[in-house]
């Protein structure tokens, strides 16, 4: 990856945080630190499985209900990728499928992962005779709380064996010490 397509990433990110309206559908991946992303069964049912650095597992995956299937059809690029460095770009988009290619109703729903080590694509097809959902999940299994910002940069500093500085502000003086 060249070193514009980082910045383009680095300035997309950034103004998805400042606009958190604007499609953002990834609460607890984007700008995290991923231990592992492995193709995995939940339940199962065939989907992706994001684990932060600090424990929290995270699904895309769709839950069977009863007269449909969801499906991943191809991974272009390496989920190692996805590993060690922060996700700078999840994103997510779908397509109704043609007549030829379900018989009743299908999605194709498309997810694109970066990071500063590369790309990753994620395809997922969708089919039912109409009356189930077609989507992938999006799944947090631990509901603990968010990470503060500098949680998250001492996360990534520690996965990069990067030192870690501790700041302390010196206490507020007093009025009368400052007579």
């Amino acid at each position: 990856m060249n070193q514009h397509t980082i910045d383009e990433l680095t300035a997309k990110a950034v103004a998805n945080r400042m606009q958190p309206e604007a499609g953002l559908s990834f609460p607890g991946l984007l700008y995290s630190v991923m231990r592992s992303v492995t193709r995995s069964e939940r339940d199962g049912n065939e989907g992706i499985r994001f684990e932060r650095m600090d424990g929290r597992v995270f699904w895309l995956v769709h839950e069977q209900d009863c007269c449909e299937s969801v499906n991943i059809e191809s991974i272009v690029g390496d989920l190692s990728d996805l590993e060690g460095e922060p996700i700078l770009l999840a994103e997510e988009s779908t397509r109704e499928a043609t007549k030829a290619e379900a018989a009743d109703s299908g999605t194709w729903t498309f997810y694109k992962f970066a990071t500063r080590k590369g790309y990753v694509d994620i395809r997922f097809f969708g089919e039912s005779n109409g009356y189930y959902s077609e989507r992938v999940d999006f799944i947090q299994e631990d509901l603990r709380p968010e990470p503060t910002k500098s949680q998250m940069l001492r996360e990534y500093a520690q996965a990069n064996d990067l030192p870690i500085v501790e700041l302390k502000l010196a206490p507020r003086p007093s009025p009368e010490d400052l007579a």
